[in-house]
């Protein structure tokens, strides 16, 4: 089974707006944690730790 997850994150200015430029490493972060806990259960800053105890 494989699952497909777009995002669009548009309304900026340009392609070289400073907010953009601002948010873009954002998204890597949080789709890492999400990908982690959609696969594990766990966060991984858990360490060990049940999510959901």
């Amino acid at each position: 089974m494989g699952v497909k997850l777009t995002i669009t994150h548009d309304g900026f200015d340009s392609p070289h707006s400073k907010m953009l430029e601002g948010v873009r490493g954002g998204w890597i972060m949080i789709l890492s944690t999400l990908k982690s806990l959609l696969e594990g259960g766990r966060f991984v800053s858990d360490q060990g730790r049940d999510v959901f105890a």
